[in-house]
C-alpha cells in the first residue's frame, strides 16, 4: 500500500488509521516548507545549530552529523528535528543568503538566471561546483544547452586545487580544440574570470574539461559561473 505522495513524499492517511491528525498535520508542515520553496542555504554539510521550525537547507556535499548521507537532497527543520526531500529533475528554491533562484538539473542544484532584450536574443548564466577527482583533467556536467554561444566563464577555487607536481590548470569546452584560459590559480583563495574576444560556438549540450598543468590533478573543487547567449526561432505566426 503506498504510504506517501510520489513527488514530495508527504505521508498519507491509511485506512482504519488511528490518530490521523497527526498524518495530515506532518504533510501539511512539509506541503508548508516545500510551496514557493525558500532555502536558507545551500553551503552547509552540517546541520546548523537553531534551526527554526519551517526552514529549508540545501545539503552540500560531504554532508555529515545529522545530514550525512543526504548530499543534494532538501533539509527540513520541522519538530524539532531534520526531514529531507529528494529532489526531482527541474525542482526549483530561491536562495534567501544569495538572492538568486536554483534549478535542479542533471543531478545537482544550480543557480540560474536570464536576462531578456527585444532582439530575440537571450543573455543566459548557470552558478555551479565540480569537486576534483584524481587525473589528468577533470569533466564537469553537461551545463551548456546546445546551439549557444559562450561569452564568458568567471570561476573561484572553493577548496585548494591540489596535485603531485601541480602548477595551475586550464580551462577548456569539453569536445571544442582550444583552451579558453591557462595558468589559472590553485589556491583556496584564488578566483578570476575569462572574457573571449569572440562567442565559442557549441552545437550540442556539453560541459567543460578542467586540465591539470605541470601535473595530474588529486583533489580540491571549483565553482564556475558560465555565460552565454541564445537566439530565439521566428514566430510561427
Amino acid at each position: 500500500m503506498t504510504t506517501e505522495t510520489a513527488n514530495l513524499a508527504l505521508p498519507l492517511v491509511q485506512a482504519a488509521q488511528a490518530q490521523k491528525h497527526v498524518t495530515v498535520n506532518e504533510a501539511l508542515a512539509r506541503l508548508d516548507v516545500l510551496t514557493q520553496t525558500v532555502v536558507v542555504r545551500q553551503d552547509l554539510s552540517a546541520p546548523p545549530s537553531g534551526a527554526a521550525d519551517g526552514e529549508a537547507y540545501v545539503v552540500a556535499g560531504g554532508a555529515s552529523a545529522g545530514w550525512a548521507g543526504q548530499d543534494g537532497k532538501l533539509a527540513l527543520s520541522l519538530n524539532d528535528g531534520w526531514q529531507f526531500v529528494t529532489p526531482k529533475e527541474g525542482f526549483q528554491a530561491w536562495d534567501a543568503q544569495t538572492g538568486v533562484r536554483l534549478v535542479y538539473a542533471g543531478g545537482a542544484w544550480a543557480a540560474l538566471s536570464a536576462d531578456t532584450d527585444s532582439a530575440g536574443m537571450r543573455r543566459q548564466s548557470l552558478e555551479f561546483d565540480h569537486t576534483l577527482t584524481a587525473g589528468p583533467s577533470n569533466f564537469t556536467a553537461p551545463v551548456l544547452p546546445a546551439q549557444v554561444g559562450l561569452s564568458a566563464v568567471s570561476w573561484r577555487v572553493m577548496t585548494a586545487v591540489t596535485g603531485s607536481g601541480l602548477t595551475g590548470w586550464s580551462l577548456r569546452v569539453a569536445g571544442v580544440p582550444g583552451d579558453l584560459a591557462t595558468g589559472l590559480g590553485t589556491g583556496g583563495s584564488d578566483a578570476g574570470r575569462v572574457l573571449l574576444g569572440s562567442r565559442v560556438q557549441v552545437s550540442t549540450a556539453t560541459g567543460f574539461e578542467l586540465v591539470g598543468e605541470g601535473g595530474q590533478l588529486s583533489a580540491g573543487s571549483l565553482r564556475l559561473r558560465v555565460f552565454w547567449d541564445e537566439v530565439d526561432l521566428p514566430s510561427s505566426v
